[in-house]
């Protein structure tokens, strides 16, 4: 540096500290800075603004990089103030700082500033763009007069506060709704799907058995869904014959947990099915069974009690009557608990003759009392009322 341009720089630097407050900004001299040789740094300012492509790209042109240099660092009694510009990114990316610096060398701070902008996302994701917020942190290059140095640099992306990146669920939703038919059947129409969690939550209705629902990416989501429908049930009587397929109640449900990460995400889901057609707490019994006596002593075994019979079933709170059909009946007890049942009817018996020719038909009466208890939710008991009695 030359002596005229030294004492020039040192006159206003002890002028500039005299006349400055504390809190005050020292002001840079054009005269005095522009004076010194200058130093060049230079390059490319790149950002990941396009996930379809590789690599990265050239940062917006015109985003701005404030440069500094403390007075310092060209005059070592100026304590305080610095020089300052600011300069712009190209249309090809590429920057051009002139600095003030001299034959010992200054450090001149670059800080790029903040700048937003869309960021298309890859191929298949639910947002074809999304606008990020692009920042880096500042760096400091050291350098000489007459130098010319090469300093690329990379913004990083960032999402703004504001934006939750969702993913697309979707798949089927069924359930066993029939077991006339193997596999599955949809979930019926109109049957709402849950997700949520603690911040967050949304549903989509089912349709054809099928769902599509846009969730937050990332986060663990609890899903539910609950409803009630028919289904085909095979229920077995104690005839065989009489065992057939019914529309039975049932509660069907299905729930869990899932982090969902991948920019699409295919989820089927099947609901179980319990049976809430008697009661939804589950306490009561299908009892059925054969109803006989000995109605014909001509030949061996027992015979159907006579239609139109009523079996009585009670406890010291509750009852119920079952009519005997073609020798069976049926009827819904308690579960776990003492059920007394009887049965009395008089009908002919048919009777070995008492001069041993051959047989009678006389008035018998029957009699049956007993109790039982049953804790499945189908049972069967057959009841032999037994031989009878004559009537008087």
């Amino acid at each position: 540096m030359n002596k005229q341009k030294f004492i020039l720089l040192t006159a206003l630097s002890a002028l500039m500290s005299f006349c400055s407050c504390k809190d005050e900004v020292v002001v840079t001299s054009p005269v005095s800075v522009s004076t010194l040789p200058n130093a060049v740094i230079t390059g490319y300012v790149s950002a990941e603004t396009n996930l379809q492509s590789l690599g990265y790209e050239f940062a917006p042109q015109g985003t701005k990089l404030l440069v500094e240099v403390n007075y310092i660092d060209i005059n070592p009694s100026a304590t305080t103030g610095k020089w300052q510009d600011t300069v712009s990114v190209g249309g090809n990316g590429k920057y051009i700082i002139n600095a003030p610096s001299d034959a010992n060398g200054v450090n001149v701070r670059i800080t790029p500033f903040d700048f937003e902008a869309n960021q298309t996302q890859a191929y298949g994701a639910l947002f074809a763009q999304i606008k990020k917020c692009y920042s880096t942190a500042p760096f400091i290059v050291a350098i000489r007069s007459g130098q010319t140095l090469s300093n690329d640099f990379a913004y990083t992306a960032t999402d703004l506060p504001n934006f939750v990146d969702k993913v697309r669920v979707t798949g089927k939703a069924q359930a066993n709704l029939n077991d006339e038919i193997v596999g599955l059947e949809n979930i019926p129409n109109g049957t709402i799907l849950n997700f949520f969690n603690g911040s967050w939550k949304d549903s989509v209705a089912i349709q054809n058995g099928m769902y599509t629902i846009d969730i937050p990416k990332g986060q663990l989501l609890s899903y539910k869904t609950e409803f009630t429908c028919t289904k085909r049930t095979w229920v077995i009587n104690a005839d065989p014959s009489l065992s057939t397929y019914q529309n039975i109640s049932n509660k069907f449900t299905f729930s869990g947990t899932k982090t969902y990460n991948t920019i699409t995400t295919n989820e089927d889901f099947i609901a179980l099915g319990v049976d809430i057609s008697l009661d939804p707490n589950d306490n009561i019994v299908i009892l059925t069974g054969k109803a006989e006596a000995q109605l014909d002593e001509s030949v061996a075994g027992l015979e159907k009690i006579p239609g139109g019979t009523i079996i009585y079933f009670y406890t010291a709170n509750w009852g119920a009557a079952a009519t005997v059909t073609n020798g069976l009946y049926t009827v819904n007890i308690p579960k776990n608990q003492v059920v007394n049942y009887s049965i009395i009817f008089t009908t002919n018996k048919k009777v070995g003759a008492g001069d041993g020719n051959g047989y009678v038909s006389i008035p018998y009466q029957y009699n049956l009392t007993n109790n039982t208890t049953k804790a499945t939710k189908i049972a069967t008991l057959d009841l032999n009322a037994g031989v009878g009695t004559i009537v008087p």
